[in-house]
This record gives structure tokens, sequence and C-alpha cells, in this order.
């Protein structure tokens, strides 16, 4: 087979792969839009400010992270993403603090509230299930 072919068939399987996936990619994307955002940008704004400190990972910013998702929970109790980060929170204290029950029981309380309020958010299912991994629930 001569390589023009052989180029030209690697094309045609291009393109066909593209006609097949372009639609599903396309409907994912639509449903990702109209996922429902925080109705409160306070809370929105909170949890921002926390991000940093949660994905540190360290117990002391996890505890001041925690304060503004309590918050911004308080504020928009359905907010599946400050659930989701308030469980990574307590799971890091469970792990990093002395392996006490309070701070399991917290982060499997907020991974089961983000699994209620965030199936169709993937990164607060990514924190909550954190707690589920490493055996919190």
């Amino acid at each position: 087979m001569p390589s023009e072919d052989i180029f030209a068939l690697q094309d045609e399987i291009a393109l066909a792969a593209v006609g097949a996936i372009a639609p599903r990619v396309r409907k994912a994307e639509i449903q990702r839009l109209r996922r429902r955002r925080p109705d409160s940008l306070d809370a929105y704004h909170l949890v921002l400010q926390a991000q940093r400190d949660v994905d540190s990972g360290m117990p002391e910013q996890g505890t001041r992270a925690l304060v503004l998702l309590e918050h911004a929970i308080a504020l928009e109790p359905a907010y599946a993403l400050a659930h989701g980060n308030t469980a990574m929170c307590h799971h890091c204290l469970f792990l990093r603090t002395g392996l006490k029950e309070i701070n399991r029981a917290f982060s499997i309380r907020r991974a089961r509230a983000t699994l209620v309020h965030g199936q169709d958010d993937a990164l607060a299912l990514t924190w909550a299930g954190f707690s589920h991994r490493d055996g919190c629930a």
C-alpha cells in the first residue's frame, strides 16, 4: 500500500472519530453551562478565597479555609463546591491531626451533602471522594 493511501486512510479515520465524538462533546458542554451556579456571589467569592488554603492540604490552612467555607454554606446551603471543599479540609484534618473522629464525621457529612447537591460538579465530587477513598466513610 503506498504511503499516500495510508495517510488518506488515517485522515478518514480521524474525520470519522471527530464526527462521532463532536456531538457528544457539544452536548456535555451545553449541560456543563446549564449547571446551577450559586445564587450568592458572596458565597462564590468566599469559596474562591478559600481555595488556595484547601489545595494546600495543610491543617492550619484547612482550618482557615473552613471559616470561609462554612460562611459560604450558610449563604448558599446547596453550594456543592463549598461542601466538597469543606469535606476535603476535614479529611485533611482527620489525617494530619491525629485521626480525630470529629473530623472524620464532619468530612463524611460534607461529602454526603456534596453528593446530594453536586451530581454535576466534578470538582466538588472529587474533593468529596477523598473522604471515601481513604476510608473515612
